[in-house]
């Protein structure tokens, strides 16, 4: 006999097929009936009966993304009139009930699939998720993109990504901690807390990373000072890079200002270093052939110098005796500024300029004539390698000389040309 029949239960619907052409009905026995149902590979069914002691499903058919379940159930008694055929899949332990009256021969076809499947466990997987039992909303999402009326959009698949995506953040934030990286670990947080804003447990744990932070921040800015105070930047350096790479202090304006400070002093020493602006040089000209230049040179600050030449017959002017060799003993002394007028490694030149004085003894007279000697010159740095600690220093100077009486000009050498070789470090 043929019907119109549908039943359902809290997941499963069962429609009969009444539009497609019967089939014949191949059973063992001539008062078997044949019935089939259809449903999605994902449903697994499994079939029990109220007068069958064992429902034969004699075969199962792959069908794409269905599979076909055949029955054959027998007619021959009374009782089977009263048969109740109940259906159910391993998604859901609750099953559909189906009164089935059969005659031999007789061929029934069947569809299964889910009612409100997909709306049910999506809920369920959200409540989950701002619980934060990741593991339970993922299954449940998992069951969701299995239902037979689970929409395409992707977003299932999405949320799936995310939860994966949140459980293995919480296991890098958790070794970021055991490292004690306590702000690559708060970072890890804030980015599940982006994913996923009412996790409590993450917000918990970065809040104890941020006092673990402050804590360890406390230590190396302590340590930092004390290497400050000591004077050894190098160290110092290293300790207060580290409190800038954990973010210490941003809130604290007073504390920041004195990280600020000692940060720039020590980049200045650095820079100091770097500049080679220590420089040395050996002093020579004609009538003064020894002498010394002591001097700094910055790259982005002015800088200021000091020279002194003399020749060996001062000496012999002290005694108040005059060699035959040179009759005339000299000393030059001055001082000035220097300046980097370009700064780039092309033109590692400096330029000095300055005033200074001069004296020259006269044999025949024994008397002493004086100048004004304002100079120019410039000096050139040649460092020593790469990362020099020193370098070679080579420096020019000219002078010009102004006599305090018009008289002694004739004395007193109006140009002077200095050459300079030394070190910078």
């Amino acid at each position: 006999m043929s019907i119109n029949f549908s039943a359902k239960s809290q997941h499963l619907i069962v429609t009969q097929d009444t539009e497609s052409r019967a089939e014949t009905c191949i059973a063992p026995k001539v008062t078997d009936a044949c019935v089939t149902f259809i449903a999605r590979n994902n449903l697994e069914l499994s079939f029990t009966s109220s007068v069958d002691k064992v429902v034969n499903v004699a075969s199962k058919n792959n069908i794409g993304e269905y599979t076909e379940y055949n029955l054959t159930l027998p007619t021959d008694n009374l009782q089977y009139l009263d048969r109740i055929l109940y259906v159910s899949c391993q998604l859901f332990p609750q099953s559909v009930s189906i009164n089935l009256m059969l005659e031999a021969k007789e061929s029934l076809r069947f569809y299964v699939y889910l009612s409100e499947c997909y709306s049910i466990h999506y809920k369920n997987a959200i409540n989950y998720l701002s619980q934060t039992a990741y593991q339970e909303a993922k299954e449940e999402f998992a069951t969701a993109q299995k239902c037979f009326d689970a929409p395409s959009d992707g977003e299932v698949v999405a949320k799936i990504v995310i939860i994966d995506s949140i459980l293995n953040l919480r296991t890098i934030a958790k070794e970021q901690f055991e490292l004690l990286d306590y702000q690559a670990s708060m970072e890890t947080y804030t980015k599940i807390l982006s994913y996923n804003p009412n996790d409590n447990y993450a917000r918990q744990r970065y809040n104890e990373c941020q006092q673990e932070n402050d804590r360890l921040c406390d230590k190396i800015m302590t340590k930092a000072h004390k290497y400050f105070e000591e004077g050894d930047y190098e160290k110092a350096k290293i300790l207060y890079n580290r409190v800038v790479k954990y973010n210490c202090y941003t809130k604290d304006p007073e504390t920041r200002k004195i990280l600020e400070k000692d940060l720039k002093d020590v980049e200045e020493f650095e820079l100091k270093k770097k500049e080679l602006l220590a420089v040395i040089t050996y002093q020579w000209a004609i009538n003064t052939p020894f002498g010394v230049s002591v001097g700094s040179y910055r790259d982005r600050k002015w800088g200021g110098y000091f020279t002194f030449l003399f020749n060996p017959d001062i000496f012999e002017s002290f005694r108040g005796n005059f060699p035959t060799k040179r009759e005339r003993p000299e000393i030059d002394a001055a001082f000035g500024a220097t300046v980097r007028p370009s700064i780039n490694k092309w033109t590692p030149i400096w330029i000095a300029f300055g005033l200074g004085y001069t004296a020259v003894g006269i044999q025949t007279n024994h008397d002493t004539y004086h100048a004004v000697s304002p100079e120019a010159g410039i000096l050139v740095k040649i460092p020593f390698g790469k990362n020099p600690k020193a370098g070679l220093a080579l420096r020019y100077t000219f002078q010009y000389r102004f006599s305090i009486d018009f008289t002694q000009q004739k004395y007193v050498k109006p140009v002077n040309n200095i050459v300079g070789l030394g070190f910078c470090f």
